[in-house]
């Protein structure tokens, strides 16, 4: 040996004895401190000196040094399946353990998820990505990440996936230092070696790629044990290995030695149980197959790895958790705005609550004193004082609750505390019988009362949704739904740039694409002819509607404001208005009674924040997003009392009736009512009927606003008014909202104010302008008869031509969704010029993609496909077009919307089947319950306005049965009766249903005013063509007139009856229930029937002339005799 060999030998002996002394006189000092009774001091002085011995005389930093703690878990699933023993929510049940050991960046194996994909667990505070395998493939393997979400903020790039197998993670941890981190999913051993050569090729090519300079940390489970011969693959691994090397863990480390990679498991001297991640289910012995592995230079930062046995999440593997010397750099790029927590108003239900936010603001303004300045002074004071109450008094809100785990958050917690105990206590004495049984007891009942807990919450739920279902009140109703569908799993998806040609991945470049995608969008150019503006008659000036608001009118917008709406900038919420005293109303009706008289509006009663909602299509294209604007709340007021003057004394005035679109007391089934009737009314007198569906390019974003000042005026708006509706215009920004990121603020020139309550009147005036300049002096259309006193049946009232009213109708409208309607093809042409023209002069622009054309011929004619065009180009002619929902067929029948409808109700019984349907942890009650509210409310849509034939109700009431015999796992094997699938269920039969929807439907009829154009096309016909002679093809009011005699109903009752609702319902109601009763005791004894005929003996007998046998009927015997012909 060398002289210099011999002598770094002895430094190396003498270093490690010196550490060893280190240790000793540490752990002597720890003593005789503990000895005095300072415990609390005697732990720090342990916890330093232990420091201060592991660095072995390292230079120690003066500040406190940050951290990252990385994690790596084998969680065997993210999917929620009833066929196991796991829970429901595995993302919060894996979040709640990850949060207890404080993990920031998590390595998860086998995730079992499709695709690539994000979900976001707010209460536990940590974001889950997963890159998994097609959706049409099996689901196994799959890799991911679960992030702390405040932690994923300071990230500029998002996780990536390679492949089910790989995923990998970038971010800096100084200005110019990045870190990457890989979670890998290794092959077991006993797959092929392809498989493994590729897996680990892959994994030297994801390595390789990243640059030298970057941190590496390679976190997962890879089904390897390297065993503890650290002689041979020194650098590679230390000195504390556990078992043996096998072809798994030869693998791993050769690649690890050809990258200089050191694997840390290794490197602490601890107890196996410390170090072991998995058990063999056959042998029992424990060995370490998941790992954290860094660059052999980084050695440095990793201040400790382990395994942490009380890590308990229904999965056979143990957590690895590694503690580095890194820290994440937040990213420099500019925010226009920092998200403001939410307030908890939730608790202001409580009176104690309510009370005390109350005296708090008012204690504020007293101390205060008078709002001063301008109103925007006065709204940033007042503001000031409403949020420090809403903070002091409320706290923060945690989040929405949309899941029955998240309602019960706190009692689940508890559950799972004792549970873990219990594991903890098994863990440290293994061999214990009875702790044994008491941790699978604990299990049991964990499972037991998490079943109670779904249960009880999907039956609130569905009894909620249903509720909103049966009064029509469609924002509750979808916003429950919503619930009842769960947490959407958001994809990651890159985006296009603007020219299509570059895929976008990092936050920075994502977020100014939006930007200047909304900015685009938001700023369209459009001109509009002054001739048209001048051509509009000029109705009187209505001066009321300059007056001051007053408090009455500022409490009733208040209360008009829908609670539960996400805050704009000022980030005060609908209920904190709402629960303001007296004091603050009275400073907040001063505010807006200020921007009213000085006509000057606070810039937070302008701005926008823009989120994107997917529609359908290419979701890495942004024009298949649909942008949502959140605005003040403040504001919102402000335009409610604005708005509400400007319906009553404006607005229904200059509308036509045949505008449904956002006005009170009118819906989309009014519309779709109105042109099933006038289909079936032009089939009844051999009319032919054209219709064109009219498509606006944007049409709420390509308003003139300069037009739009100039058509207010023109009809009744003195200028103060105009000007207050124009100061939520003119200087509007806008800014977006993405993944958590802001944009810069960006103009917004054009267009009605989207979000705005104001925003579907004002366009809806608007559009009346260019209609009534399209339509006007036009006498081409369709031609009502109609007289609404006397009875619906009796047809002889309508000849008598003097007491019968006459209207034109050649428009159906539900805001920018137009039909224009006409007898012949001329005419139609004539009606679409008009309109085209009127719409260019006026700067909106019609879609002619997306326009189409149908015909209804009179029965028994034919006639080549119409040639209709706008500006010199055909509009596609199609023969069933979808308006406001329902399929319309050019034959008028109902096969398309049937087919439709139960489409339509199979995806939602789809979207159902694995959170409610094969829910064995759900009651059969409550399932039948949200089948009820959400399936059968997608299913019967518009059957209101239905003419049914009993193939349209065999069809669905086949789909009613279906779906009940799947939600009560009932087979054809099993014999049961549809009476008793019924019974069973609690509901009736869709023929029932449909009847009882019809009779209320008409109730509704009759009780409309008599402008009501619904009301007139049922009262009446076409003023030309006539019925046939014979029976003539079956009409609505058939379906009617049968439906009234079903239910015991007399026909000639049915305007005295149907004016008192109340009375009708319940007259409805009875007699529905009668007709169920007799439908199902004629079914019944339809079934006794073909029991008894199957049974009984036969009446005659057929002898066979060439044998004995004798047949009971006559085709009974020739069939036996072509038996004896073979």
């Amino acid at each position: 040996m060398s002289l210099d060999r011999l002598i770094l030998t002895y430094l190396h002996l003498l270093r490690r004895f010196l550490c060893s002394l280190l240790r000793t006189c540490c752990n002597i000092f720890f003593t005789i401190y503990k000895s005095y009774g300072d415990g609390g001091g005697a732990k720090r002085q342990h916890a330093a000196a232990g420091r201060l011995a592991l660095q072995c005389g390292r230079k120690q930093k003066e500040t406190k040094e940050k951290k990252l703690i990385f994690g790596s878990w084998n969680i065997r699933t993210l999917l929620d399946r009833d066929t196991t023993e796991r829970p429901q929510r595995r993302t919060a049940l894996i979040a709640k353990e990850l949060a207890r050991y404080r993990i920031d960046i998590a390595a998860l194996s086998e995730t079992r998820f499709a695709e690539e994909g994000l979900i976001c667990e707010p209460d536990g505070g940590y974001t889950f990505f997963w890159k998994g395998k097609a959706e049409n493939e099996d689901r196994i393997h799959g890799v991911g990440f679960a992030i702390r979400s405040t932690l994923l903020r300071l990230m500029s790039d998002l996780p990536t996936g390679i492949n089910e197998r790989l995923m990998k993670l970038r971010f800096r941890i100084s200005k110019s230092r990045p870190a990457t981190v890989i979670s890998a999913y290794a092959h077991t051993l006993t797959s092929s070696d392809e498989d493994k050569e590729a897996f680990y090729e892959n994994l030297d090519s994801v390595i390789k790629s990243t640059p030298s300079s970057d941190k590496l940390v390679l976190l997962g489970d890879f089904n390897a044990r390297i065993g503890c011969d650290s002689e041979t693959w020194k650098g590679v691994m230390g000195p504390h290995g556990v078992g043996k090397l096998n072809n798994n863990g030869m693998l791993l480390l050769t690649m690890c030695a050809e990258n200089g990679l050191t694997v840390t498991n290794t490197l602490f001297r601890l107890a196996n149980k410390y170090k072991t991640s998995w058990m063999h289910p056959r042998s029992k012995q424990w060995h370490l197959i998941d790992y954290v592995i860094v660059r052999r230079r980084d050695i440095q930062d990793v201040k400790i790895t382990r395994a942490m046995r009380g890590a308990e999440c229904w999965t056979d593997h143990r957590l690895i958790r590694a503690i580095l010397a890194l820290c994440i750099a937040p990213t420099q790029r500019k925010r226009a705005k920092l998200i403001r927590a939410k307030f908890d108003t939730k608790r202001l239900q409580d009176p104690v609550k309510r009370e005390a936010f109350q005296q708090h603001l008012d204690d504020a303004l007293t101390a205060h004193g008078p709002l001063t300045g301008d109103p925007n002074d006065k709204w940033t004071q007042y503001r000031k004082m409403v949020t420090e109450s809403a903070k002091a008094i409320l706290g923060p809100k945690q989040r929405n609750h949309q899941d029955w785990f998240d309602e019960n958050n706190e009692a689940i917690s508890k559950l799972l505390d004792k549970k873990r105990q219990a594991f903890i206590e098994l863990q440290n004495d293994i061999n214990s019988t009875s702790k044994k049984d008491r941790f699978k007891q604990l299990q049991q009942t964990a499972q037991k009362e998490l079943r109670e807990m779904q249960d009880s919450w999907w039956d609130r739920k569905a009894e909620e949704v249903q509720n909103h279902a049966e009064s029509n009140n469609a924002k509750e109703f979808y916003s429950s739904l919503k619930a009842v569908y769960g947490p959407a799993k958001p994809s990651i998806t890159p985006l296009l740039s603007a020219d299509g040609s570059t895929l976008l991945k990092d936050k920075a470049n994502v977020i100014e694409c939006w930007r200047e995608h909304f900015s685009t969008l938001l700023n369209r150019p459009s001109t509009v002819d002054p001739a048209a503006l001048n051509s509009i008659p000029q109705k009187p000036v209505v001066d009321d509607l300059d007056l001051p608001p007053s408090l009455d009118e500022v409490m009733k917008a208040i209360k008009q404001t829908s609670s539960g709406k996400a805050a704009g900038g000022d980030n005060i919420p609908a209920e904190l208005h709402k629960a303001a005293g007296p004091g603050a109303l009275g400073a907040f009706h001063n505010i807006l009674t200020s921007i009213w008289e000085e006509e000057n509006m606070p810039q937070d009663f302008k701005d926008a924040t823009v989120v994107s909602i997917f529609k359908k299509g290419n979701k890495a294209d942004c024009g298949n997003y649909r942008g949502i604007s959140l605005l003040s709340i403040a504001g919102k007021i402000l335009a409610r009392v604005i708005l509400n003057r400007l319906i009553s004394l404006v607005s229904e005035e200059a509308l036509p009736e045949t505008q449904c679109g956002f006005r009170p007391g009118r819906s989309t089934i009014d519309m779709v009512f109105t042109i099933r009737q006038i289909q079936e009314k032009c089939i009844e007198q051999h009319k032919d009927l054209f219709a064109v569906f009219i498509d606006l390019t944007k049409a709420f974003d390509t308003v003139n606003r300069e037009a739009l000042w100039s058509a207010l005026s023109k009809l009744g708006c003195p200028r103060k008014f105009t000007n207050l509706i124009r100061l939520f215009h003119d200087g509007m920004q806008g800014l977006v909202l993405s993944n958590g990121d802001t944009s810069a603020p960006f103009d917004i020139s054009n267009g009605v104010k989207q979000g705005c309550v104001l925003a579907p009147v004002l366009f809806n005036l608007f559009f009346t302008c260019v209609l009534n300049h399209a339509l006007r002096d036009l006498d081409r259309g369709i031609y009502l008869r109609y007289r609404l006193d006397g009875s619906l049946f009796d047809l002889r009232r309508l000849n008598a031509r003097t007491k019968t009213i006459e209207r034109l109708v050649h428009d159906a409208l539900f805001a920018d969704d137009c039909a224009l309607m006409a007898h012949t093809e001329p005419d139609l042409q004539i009606i679409v010029d008009r309109f085209a023209e009127a719409a260019r002069l006026f700067g909106l622009m019609i879609s002619l993609s997306k326009t189409e054309v149908m015909h209804q011929p009179a029965p028994g004619t034919s006639a080549p496909p119409p040639n209709v065009s706008i500006e010199g180009t055909e509009l596609k002619v199609v023969e069933q077009f979808k308006y406001l929902g329902s399929t319309i067929s050019c034959d008028g029948s109902l096969d398309k919307e049937i087919a439709q409808r139960i489409s339509k109700a199979s995806q939602s019984l789809g979207r159902l089947r694995t959170r409610v349907i094969n829910n064995k942890n759900i009651k059969l009650e409550t399932k039948i319950k949200v089948y009820k509210a959400v399936v059968l409310t997608s299913l019967l849509y518009g059957c209101e306005t239905w003419t049914t034939y009993r193939k349209y109700i065999k069809q669905l009431e086949r789909f009613h049965m279906r779906s009940l015999r799947s939600i009560m796992h009932i087979k054809w094997q099993d014999r049961v009766t549809n009476l008793a699938v019924l019974d069973r269920a609690g509901l009736v039969s869709i023929e029932t249903m449909i009847m009882k929807a019809q009779l209320r439907w008409s109730g509704h009829l009759i009780r409309m005013d008599s402008t009501r154009l619904p009301r007139q096309v049922f009262y009446g016909v076409l003023s030309q063509g006539q019925r046939n002679t014979g029976r003539p093809k079956k009409r609505y009011k058939d379906c009617i007139k049968d439906s009234l005699k079903y239910c015991g109903i007399p026909p000639a009752q049915l305007e005295a009856q149907a004016q008192n609702r109340v009375g009708w319902c319940a007259a409805v109601k009875k007699g529905c229930k009668s007709f169920e009763d007799h439908r199902r005791g004629k079914v019944a004894a339809a079934r006794q029937r073909r029991k008894e005929a199957a049974t009984a003996p036969p009446t005659a007998s057929f002898p066979c002339p060439n044998c004995p046998r004798v047949c009971g009927s006559r085709i009974g015997l020739i069939s036996h005799l072509r038996s004896h012909q073979r």
